[in-house]
């Protein structure tokens, strides 16, 4: 091993000299050689190798180069940056040598905040000339004769120039001062002598011990114990207070000599006030710390030994101080050895009272010996002791203990910090360290740890402070405040957990939970405090609360907003994709997470998610209520009870708590239904940028409907938050956001009612909110606009209910169109209001969505709809009002801005169909007065498909356009294609309603079923077969009993063949088609009937988008309403054509009605039921009937139910055949009245698909009418608007009319209960039901408002005259004949004679109106003229004169010639007289004669001056516009008054008989009465007559009544 070092070095010295010979003149190698040997003599073999010999030579080339020329006690000191990146800087010195240079250049260099790299110290005997040049090199120093030092070190650069030139001055510096104390050596040397001598004198007055104790320590220190590196001397003076000290500046050597940066005892020691005061102090020797640290040797804080000088007397003249370093003898020698030391050693252990030789006597011992040896010298003997018996006493503590010493002088303090080794750790010390600093204010920490036995550890700290600086804390209580800082983590928290509780028990358990739970990352980054918030969080956890908030704000400057959450949840985290949304969606932009596992001790893993978060915008609460507001809503939503959207930022951005922000949403979910533009999110945005807006509109909802306040406040705040409102809208710069936030604002004022503030049973908020509105006020709203619509609003489902009126029925459908449900029940409420025209109810619709669950689960998706539903039910009966007795009760804690509302009903619908019980036990729930009567259809109600009711009320519709085309499908076979299945109510039904039936095809949603010819009658038993068997569908047919060609083919087939014979059927050419062809064919085909069964959109118009029809399943197969080829539809389901698909098949031929014309039979059978229920009902809750009683009775009036319902559906779908028989000629007419009702409000053109101007301008041209869908709209509306008219009016008051409410009711219902069915609730609503129908049926939908309009009186004028007049004439007796003309008579003949029984009702009802008789009861009119009619009906035709009797005979051979039965034609032909039977009867009253006279003078008057004949013609002509037939009118009913009143000048005159009589008065004036009667002889022989001429014809008459 030597060998190879040998080897290496001799390598080195050739590789050396190479480069000498290479690169050094050759004068100067000898001398450069002899340098070099020298340079690197001393180094180290690991030095040199560190570097090529390139650099070595290099190195060394460039220091001699430097020292080559140098003067004596020069210093030469270069810095040289380094020459390239990544190199090092070099340093190079040349001075005398020295002791401690090496040392302090180093300790200059790190200084500096550098790392030296590499070193070496050349120590050179050199010869020099006069000027300083190298001569010789003698060798290296030998530490006898003068030597040079050449220091030469490598370090890592610096940053800057000018930090080279900080690090060239502190060297010059540092180099200096150690020139100064190598030169002032000696004499602190023979300081110290001296010094030892004036202690050696006698002073009998001083303590000897302590002049001993002085003595030794001098003589020790002399040992080389101690580096001298300044002396400083000071001088004692007596002032008046004490002893003032001052320095001797001339006296101070080394470091203190004067001009040095030390020599300032005052700063360099203390203040000499501060030394001054220990000046009286027995002690002569006082060691202590400089406040600098050493530039010299070692880099510590210099040690300071100040010696008292006595005088002869020995009083104290002064003080030497010896400024230096110990020795490392002073640090490591026993503490016994040391003078002083030695004393305070004995001192503590003889006051210990401990036997040195005894166990705890040498643990004293070496507590002492293990003490900082600072300690030992600074600290006095008391202070000692106290400090070891403490340390003693740390066997029996496990805990921290500090022993806190402050500096004699004020300049620092000593804090020594013991505590177990198991619990020491560097996180430990930095706390204790910095703790220390902050509590004792200091501006340095001088810090040191060692590890004692015992298992101990000791930090410490020597904390500076500024001069006279006190700590205003006691040990104790410092020692206190670091036990908090060094407690473990856990040892804190357990600690925090303990003291909580209020007996601690609570604590106790969880810190034995989660004591040691936290992983270590989690401790490093949490406050023990904040853990044990959170482990009152994770303790709160379990299954029915497996996730809980925490929301931490900060309430610095300014607003006050989250800065972090933290989420804790059991067994595994949240995942980011669950909780991210919710967290943007309440404002909280999330900047970094970091979830912890935790682990209690008896649990389940359960974690901690921190995010840090950020908010957008500005919060609105204070730190508390927003924590508070947002934990609250949070867990609302996670948990499912609130939704996840936008609105939920409002919590933060406008205070806004968890329900109020429901308040909002179910605001912006309704207006997300009105068809407003804009989407839910963007509506979310702009209530979030206008937050003050967003609070406002819920302020003004709680103070509409909180039932906490007063009227009188409600009034007044809501005047105070509407004015504000409408201020700050009109700040809102968007135009969007205006039309938004003010749509919003009409809600709340739109809004009527809400159950917003009803508890559920448990007093909690109920989880659905209802809000009821009068559609008018709310903008947006696209018309028709219902009277009232009710919106329910659920985190899992919406839906609205429209209402047409107070009184309104309809069905609750299970929608499947989310998005925009409420226009789907708005359409079908339209259709419902003309449906419900022939019920009592105007019309209502419902509809509900869902918007959790899986379709796809059927029997939980079926669960949820009925829970859904039954939310639904809820939350209209929540705001429905109630009746009990004949008081109505409004529901609890609801505000009411509405009358009286008690009136709810229900049915079903799509979805629904079993729901009824549902409902119905609902409303027994809530003790709702209509009990069962609330939901028809139930287990105790009318079964709709058991009664075959719906089919059966279309298939009069059907039947009718059939016999009016001249056939009867119940008696000749006909062909039909149909949509539906034979399990289903409508077309199951309808499809066994004639035996004739040929169902060529039908499909539903599963299959297609084909038979090209069926055979009627074996057809009919399967089909019969399979509606009566569950479960069956088209699949289910007997095969056998499907004609050739025929099957039945899957609908999700890729494709179908198809026979010949039945594309024979279908009309078309194409063999293979895919199966919504094959339907698109079906809807196509030539057949007599297409029957809606199903549900869904299947035929269009032709200008109609997919998206307007808005049945997105069935857009591959609608067909439009032009390609229709069927003769009749009967649409026994709903919405199964558009209304345009409707009328652009009606007018290409097609017989059809509409959907709420044809299938009312349904609702109207439910709305029988209800309004038999409600009487009966009544008799329940009062006891005097019971269901045994009453549910057999419902059941026994089935079929009369039946009876009336399907004879409703006759009547009117007969007068849409009456208005539809004179279209075209009535056009003007109907167009007018289409005006009229739009004018009143009632109907809008556009929304009911009718033509506006210029469409009925061009069916004018074509010569068309309106058609029968049209017509159906207008017949259902006008039977609402008299309906509303009635219902203002006291008409159905009128005594009358109790008959029609018996009629109304089975007979055995009015047999047993006739009092309760007059006392009925809804008496005055079936009466204007009945009456309504009566004259809209019978009269055409324009009579009463042409009448209104002609006469100037209301409309319930016009009702009740022509009630009157049917009543007089008993009017049945003239319709049911005509009625029962059905299939005997040609149709068109058959409505003609309908016209015959309309004018005789028309002419009665005008003469009851021009006589006043409308102002009086009905009963009058019928005591004053039925039974004379009846009497005058007799005398016909036999008491009828000449044209009379003519043209009464003529009519009665033309009916019979139209094959209408005698005795009908002679009935229906008195019409044509019997409507003068008032005038007669009044006549025969006025004159005092019989009757029978009173009508032969009559007619005779009529035959002789020819008015028979002017009234038909003025009847005949052909007027065009209002005011003709206005002025044609005129003329009528004044012919007709002069008639009667010339015949009231006949009967005047004498005679037996009416010849007599009228001879009598014609003789009177005889010239004018023949020129009369000449004159209307000439105009009826003249042709043609026009308005002039008959007008002049009327004149005469005016003439004649004059005579």
């Amino acid at each position: 091993m030597q060998d190879d070092v040998a080897q290496r070095q001799a390598l080195l010295q050739a590789q050396l000299e190479a480069l000498v010979t290479a690169h050094v003149g050759v004068e100067h190698q000898p001398l450069f050689r002899s340098f070099m040997a020298a340079y690197f003599e001393m180094s180290s073999q690991a030095a040199l190798t560190a570097r090529t010999p390139e650099q070595l030579f290099h190195i060394a080339q460039q220091h001699w180069m430097m020292a080559f020329q140098r003067h004596p006690e020069e210093t030469l000191i270069h810095l040289k940056p380094p020459t390239r990146p990544g190199g090092l800087a070099a340093l190079r010195t040349v001075t005398d040598d020295v002791p401690f240079l090496v040392d302090s250049i180093a300790m200059a260099v790190r200084d500096a905040g550098t790392a030296i790299d590499w070193t070496i110290h050349p120590v050179i005997q050199v010869l020099r000339d006069t000027h300083g040049h190298m001569t010789r090199v003698a060798g290296v120093g030998d530490g006898e004769n003068p030597a040079e030092s050449l220091v030469y070190v490598e370090f890592e650069p610096l940053a800057s120039d000018e930090a080279y030139e900080h690090l060239q001055e502190s060297l010059e510096q540092v180099l200096g001062e150690l020139r100064l104390v190598v030169e002032d050596f000696p004499a602190m040397l023979d300081n110290l002598e001296t010094t030892q001598k004036n202690l050696s004198g006698d002073f009998p007055s001083r303590d000897q011990e302590e002049l001993a104790e002085a003595q030794a320590f001098i003589d020790w220190l002399s040992l080389d114990h101690f580096t001298f590196l300044g002396y400083a001397r000071s001088r004692a003076e007596p002032v008046d207070d004490g002893i003032k000290l001052s320095l001797d500046h001339d006296a101070g050597l080394g470091l203190a000599r004067p001009g040095s940066r030390y020599a300032n005892a005052e700063e360099f020691i203390a203040p000499h006030d501060e030394m001054a005061k220990y000046i009286a102090h027995g002690r002569l020797v006082v060691v202590t710390k400089a406040n600098a640290r050493s530039p010299i040797h070692h880099p510590h804080y210099m040690d300071v030994v100040s010696v008292k000088r006595l005088a002869e007397d020995g009083t104290v003249e002064g003080t030497d101080r010896y400024i230096g370093l110990f020795s490392l003898d002073a640090y490591i020698n026993r503490p016994r050895d040391i003078p002083l030391i030695r004393r305070k050693v004995n001192y503590v252990l003889d006051r210990s009272r401990l036997p040195e030789r005894s166990h705890s006597g040498k643990h004293l011992r070496d507590i002492i010996y293990q003490l900082p040896r600072d300690e030992l010298f600074q600290c006095s003997e008391e202070e000692l002791y106290s400090i070891c018996m403490g340390i003693r006493a740390l066997r029996d503590r496990h805990h921290l203990s500090l022993f806190m010493r402050r500096d004699r002088y004020g300049r620092f303090y000593s804090c020594m910090v013991y505590l177990s080794r198991e619990r020491y750790s560097r996180e430990l010390r930095d706390h204790v360290t910095a703790e220390l600093k902050q509590l004792c204010n200091g501006s340095s920490v001088e810090r040191t740890v060692d590890f004692l036995r015992e298992g101990l550890a000791r930090i410490h700290c020597i904390i500076r402070i500024p001069q006279g600086t006190h700590l205003a804390m006691s040990q104790a209580q410092v020692e206190e405040r670091l036990l908090a800082v060094t407690r473990t983590w856990a040892d804190q928290l357990r600690d925090i957990l303990r003291k909580e509780g209020e007996h601690g028990e609570e604590g106790a358990g969880l810190a034995q939970r989660f004591g040691d739970a936290f992983p270590v990352g989690y401790q490093e980054k949490t406050d023990p405090m904040e853990a044990a918030a959170d482990i009152h969080y994770l303790a709160q956890l379990n299954d029915r609360q497996p996730v809980l908030p925490s929301l931490s704000i900060n309430s610095g400057d300014g607003a006050a907003c989250p800065t972090s959450l933290r989420l804790y949840s059991q067994k595994k985290p949240i995942g980011l994709s669950d909780v991210l949304p919710a967290l943007e969606n309440f404002g909280l932009r999330v900047v970094r997470q970091e979830p912890t596992q935790v682990i209690p001790r008896d649990g389940e893993a359960q974690w901690v998610q921190v995010f840090d978060v950020q908010v957008h915008g500005d919060c609105a609460l204070g730190p508390v209520q927003q924590k508070r507001f947002f934990e609250e809503a949070f867990l609302e939503c996670w948990h499912g009870n609130t939704e996840n959207d936008g609105l939920n930022r409002l919590v933060l951005l406008a205070g806004l708590n968890s329900r109020q922000i429901v308040c909002l949403r179910t605001l912006t979910k309704y207006l997300v239904q009105t068809g407003l533009p804009y989407s839910q999110n963007y509506m979310e945005q702009l209530l979030a940028d206008h937050a003050s807006i967003a609070r406002s509109l819920v302020q003004l909802f709680e103070t509409r409907f909180d039932p906490g306040i007063s009227d009188e406040r409600r009034k007044n705040e809501g005047l105070k938050l509407a004015q504000n409102l409408d201020h700050q809208l009109d700040q809102v710069a968007s135009l969007d956001a205006d039309r938004v936030l003010r749509a919003f604002l009409s809600v709340v004022r739109a809004g009527l009612r809400t159950n917003f503030y009803q508890p559920d049973a448990a007093g909690h908020d109920k989880s659905y909110v209802s809000l009821k509105l009068d559609p008018s006020q709310v903008s947006e709203l696209p018309p028709p606009l219902p009277m009232y619509e009710a919106f329910v609003y659920s985190p899992q489902m919406e839906g609205i209910h429209l209402r047409g009126g107070p009184v309104a029925r309809g069905g609750l459908r299970w929608s499947d169109r989310r998005e925009d449900f409420r226009t789907e029940v708005l359409g079908l409420v339209k259709a419902q209001m003309v449906k419900n025209a022939i019920i009592v109810p105007v019309g209502a619709k419902g509809g509900f969505v869902l918007k959790r669950g899986n379709p796809a689960d059927r029997e939980a998706w079926q669960q949820l709809g009925i829970t859904c539903y039954k939310e639904f039910i809820r939350g209209l009966l929540d705001i429905t009002d109630n009746r009990v007795g004949d008081q109505v009760v409004p529901p609890a804690s609801v505000v009411r801005h509405d009358g009286d509302d008690p009136y709810l009903v229900v049915a079903a619908d799509k979805g629904t169909a079993t729901f009824s019980d549902i409902a119905n036990g609902l409303a027994d729930e809530y003790g709702f007065w209509l009990g069962d009567a609330f939901a028809s259809g139930g287990s105790a109600g009318y079964d709709h498909k058991k009664m075959g009711i719906t089919a059966r009320g279309a298939w009069e519709s059907v039947k009718r356009h059939f016999r009016e085309a001249g056939k009867d499908i119940q008696t000749a076979p006909f062909t039909v294609v149909g949509i539906g299945d034979m399990g289903g109510d409508v077309f199951g039904n309808g499809m066994l309603l004639s035996e004739q039936i040929k169902l060529v095809a039908a499909f539903n949603h599963m299959h297609i079923f084909i038979d090209p010819d069926p055979d009627p009658m074996t057809t009919f038993a399967e089909r019969q077969r399979l509606f009566n068997t569950r479960g069956t569908t088209w699949e289910d047919f007997d095969a056998s009993l499907i004609s050739d060609g025929g099957g039945v083919w899957s609908r999700s087939a890729k494709s179908i063949t198809l026979s010949e014979q039945a594309c024979n059927a279908l009309c078309i050419e194409q063999r293979t088609l895919t199966p919504a062809e094959l339907i698109t064919a079906i809807l196509k085909a030539p057949v007599e009937l297409l029957w809606n069964g199903g549900i869904g959109t299947y035929v269009k118009g032709s200008n109609e988008s997919p998206a307007q029809v808005g049945d997105r399943a069935n857009d591959a197969i609608r067909i439009n309403g032009r390609d229709l080829r069927c003769q009749v539809v009967g649409e026994g389901g709903n919405l199964g054509l558009t209304q345009l698909g409707r009328i652009e098949y009606a007018l290409n031929g097609g017989c059809i009605n509409t959907d709420a014309i044809d299938n009312s039979g349904g609702v109207h059978s439910s709305d029988r039921e209800v309004n038999i229920k409600i009487p009966l009902n009544q008799r329940l809750r009062d006891g005097r009937l019971d269901r045994e009683t009453r549910d057999p009775l419902l059941e026994r009036m089935t079929d009369d139910v039946a009876t009336a319902v399907l004879r409703d559906n006759y009547v009117q779908c007969l007068a849409l055949s009456l208005l539809e028989f004179n279209a075209a000629s009535r056009l003007d007419e109907h167009a007018n009245h289409l005006r009229t009702l739009e004018r009143q409000g009632s109907l809008t053109r556009s929304v009911e698909y009718l033509p506006d101007d210029e469409g009925l301008s061009e069916r004018r041209t074509r010569g068309k009418g309106l058609t029968r869908p049209e017509l159906s709209v207008l017949l259902s509306y006008t039977k609402n608007a008299l309906f509303d008219a009635m219902l203002a009016t006291d008409v159905p008051d009128d005594p009358f009319f109790d008959q029609d409410v018996l009629n109304y009711f089975p007979e055995e219902l009015v047999e047993s209960f006739r009092e309760d069915l007059l006392a009925h609730g809804l008496r005055r609503e079936l009466i204007a039901t009945v009456l309504s129908n009566a004259v809209v049926n019978r009269m055409g939908f324009s009579f009463v408002h042409r009448y209104a309009d002609e006469h100037g009186l209301s409309l319930h004028r016009i009702v009740k005259a022509y009630a009157m007049a049917h009543a007089v004439f008993d009017g049945d007796l003239y319709w049911a004949p005509v009625d029962g003309l059905d299939g005997k008579v040609d149709s068109q003949v058959q409505l003609r004679l309908y016209g015959r029984v309309i004018g005789l009702m028309k002419h009665v009802t005008t003469w009851l109106i021009h006589y006043k008789w409308g102002r009086r009861p009905v009963a009058e009119a019928v005591n004053r003229y039925r039974k004379s009619i009846g009497e005058l009906e007799a005398m016909l035709p036999d008491i009828l004169p000449g044209s009379y009797r003519q043209e009464w005979d003529q009519a009665v051979a033309g009916m019979g010639d139209d094959g209408v039965p005698e005795k009908e034609a002679r009935l229906l032909a008195n019409t044509m007289v019997l409507g003068s039977a008032p005038d007669v009867i009044e006549l025969a009253s006025q004159a005092q004669v019989p009757l029978k006279l009173a009508a032969e003078v009559y007619f005779l008057v009529g035959d002789r001056l020819q008015i028979l004949w002017l009234l038909s013609a003025i009847i005949d002509l052909s007027v065009q516009g209002r005011w003709q037939a206005l002025a044609r009118a005129n003329l009528r009913e004044d012919s007709y008054r002069l008639h009667r009143q010339v015949a009231a000048k006949v009967l005047e005159q004498e005679g037996d008989n009416a010849a007599a009589r009228f001879a009598a008065w014609e003789d009177k004036a005889s010239r004018k009465v023949a020129f009369g009667i000449h004159r209307l002889q000439t105009l009826q022989a003249d042709s043609p007559h026009d308005f002039m001429t008959l007008a002049v014809g009327v004149r005469e008459l005016r003439k004649l009544r004059s005579l």
